[in-house]
């Protein structure tokens, strides 16, 4: 859809609300001082967004569902798309041809069915996931746990964990705690973890337009630490813990919601972003950015026996797709802003639930 707001600009002003407007950072306080903060803290504004011209426009996750689906409800089915057939019984699928914010032209097929409907490698093949896709999880909501009932069966879905991953602030799955539940195949699908520890330098001047580099790396104590170069530089310890909400709203919303300009609240900005973007920037940058050898795990239980954990040989992920043995890459989340950033800005297919529907926005 065509609209007159600079490229990029809706996410830092948008995320913001997400994450801030109970502590009363909403879309009217975040606009208004931004706007009137525009001439005195243009410099730090643009370094930090890389914005080119006008304002920075802030929706509230109802309007920026509005602006590219038409509406929340529609978010499954959006304006302009057309029915794909033939369908399956219990989907509805969809294809949609749309123009980015930055004129380009995209093509998707669109996977929803109720939440309840189906389980296990049942769910993963109607929503047409293809066998050995790679899932970057940022939430699941409960997907993996109806992907993990009903029959056994050989479908293979890969569960990537890296440093960024890691570093978001949502709570992740521990593979020494949660392993048996996920990373086996006792149940539904067969679900093996993808692990690796390498660094990882995000280019936050291009796709994430952040106005930086930024170094993830893996401390060997379980912390992630990030180090942001740019036209200012500052460093996080432990990204999982202080990029979360609850310490950054001491520095986002303090004076409720007052925005000075301050360095300290953009970076606060920057980082609370940063754990939902990287992760859609690393699912479309997968086979260039992770190029070590991963880790491959699973849990299984001879008959009779207690559990065991498998390690099989390390793999590069540029081989298995070389190979043919990997299919889709795509995100896994419930938060509306971020799906609307993984389709516009990235281009990257996303598992997304929503209150009733589990739904695949695949790119084609």
């Amino acid at each position: 859809m065509a609209n007159s707001f600079p490229e990029y600009n809706l996410y830092p002003g948008t995320e913001a609300q997400h994450d801030f407007h109970k502590w009363g950072f909403t879309q009217r306080i975040i606009k208004g001082l931004l706007d009137s903060n525009e001439n005195r803290f243009k410099d730090k504004i643009k370094s930090m967004t890389l914005m080119t011209s006008g304002t920075i426009p802030v929706l509230t996750d109802t309007g920026i569902c509005k602006k590219y689906f038409g509406s929340v409800a529609t978010v499954s089915v959006p304006q302009g798309s057309q029915p794909l057939t033939p369908e399956k019984t219990g989907v509805v699928s969809r294809k949609w041809t749309r123009r980015s914010d930055n004129g380009k032209t995209q093509n998707w097929q669109i996977f929803s069915v109720d939440k309840d409907r189906f389980e296990g490698a049942e769910l993963a093949r109607a929503l047409q996931i293809p066998d050995k896709s790679v899932a970057i999880v940022d939430t699941d909501n409960g997907i993996f746990k109806r992907l993990k009932m009903g029959r056994v069966s050989n479908y293979l879905m890969y569960y990537c964990i890296n440093n960024i991953t890691r570093a978001d602030s949502a709570l992740k799955v521990n593979i020494n705690k949660d392993g048996r539940d996920i990373f086996s195949g006792l149940k539904g699908i067969l679900c093996k973890a993808l692990e690796t520890d390498q660094t990882i330098e995000v280019n936050g001047r291009g796709e994430l337009k952040m106005g930086y580099t930024i170094k993830i790396s893996n401390n060997g104590d379980d912390t992630i630490s990030q180090d942001w170069i740019g036209h200012t530089k500052f460093s996080v310890d432990d990204a999982h813990k202080e990029n979360n909400r609850e310490v950054l709203k001491e520095v986002i919303c303090e004076s409720q919601g007052a925005y000075d300009g301050s360095q300290e609240q953009l970076e606060g900005m920057l980082k609370k972003r940063s754990g939902d973007q990287f992760q859609g920037w690393i699912t479309k940058n997968l086979l260039t950015r992770l190029t070590d050898p991963v880790n491959v795990y699973y849990f299984f239980r001879p008959a009779g026996k207690n559990w065991s954990l498998s390690e099989q040989p390390k793999v590069r992920l540029a081989s298995l797709q070389t190979n043919g043995q990997l299919g889709d890459k795509f995100v896994m989340t419930g938060d509306f802003p971020f799906l609307c950033f993984c389709i516009e800005c990235l281009g990257v297919s996303v598992l997304f639930k929503e209150e009733s529907k589990i739904i695949y926005f695949r790119r084609v």
